[in-house]
């Protein structure tokens, strides 16, 4: 299964696949609007109309009089209102939110599940959300897709990334950092031959 991101993904790319379907059908171009509601007194209003149709002398509509019914209108001017082109700009919108809200891939192994559109807080810079299922955006856009509590639980959650092996020479990262401590404090100790004699005291082991 995908995680949250990848799984509004799919829900945009079927809702893309068909919009340019019914765009197809109608001979409609978007992003340019397709479908417009008429509304009127006359037999024929109440009708779908073709804003772009490239054969407007067929007379070619998407259905027919809706007999009269106020339902019907109300239903035929709902349809005109997401027709092909408005669906198409808001998957664009969804798609930029998803640009934004995404893994890290910069991010510290610690926090490799973060989401980068969150963002951090605080001096230490924690992750807003720890976890890119958590990222209230994500969360919201999924909502706008048919996201339910049952489809999230069964979604993949982002792992942080496995501690990468410790390259010093014992394998443990205290011991090597004291041993390199004591080297850094004996290369910068000066020998004691090398002290000058006007340095020594009178209890100077060996020789003046």
């Amino acid at each position: 299964m995908p995680d949250l991101h990848g799984w509004i993904i799919q829900q945009i790319d079927e809702a893309e696949r068909l919009a340019h379907r019914a765009a197809e059908l109608c001979g409609c171009h978007p992003p340019a609007p397709s479908w417009s509601f008429r509304d009127g007194d006359e037999p024929t209003d109440g009708r779908i109309l073709i804003v772009d149709d490239p054969h407007p002398d067929l007379k070619r509509k998407i259905g027919r009089r809706w007999n009269g019914s106020y339902e019907g209108l109300f239903m035929a001017e709902h349809i005109a209102h997401h027709d092909p082109a408005a669906v198409l700009r808001r998957c664009t919108a969804d798609r930029r939110i998803l640009a934004r809200h995404r893994l890290n891939p910069d991010a510290y192994w610690a926090d490799a599940a973060m989401c980068k559109g969150c963002g951090t807080e605080g001096e230490m810079a924690y992750p807003v959300t720890e976890n890119l299922n958590d990222c209230p955006e994500l969360l919201d856009l999924g909502h706008a897709h048919g996201l339910t509590t049952e489809i999230l639980a069964g979604l993949d959650r982002p792992q942080e990334g496995e501690r990468p092996a410790y390259p010093g020479r014992t394998g443990d990262v205290i011991v090597d950092s004291l041993a390199s401590a004591l080297l850094g404090l004996a290369m910068n100790t000066t020998p004691m031959r090398d002290v000058p004699a006007t340095l020594r005291g009178p209890n100077w082991p060996g020789p003046a």
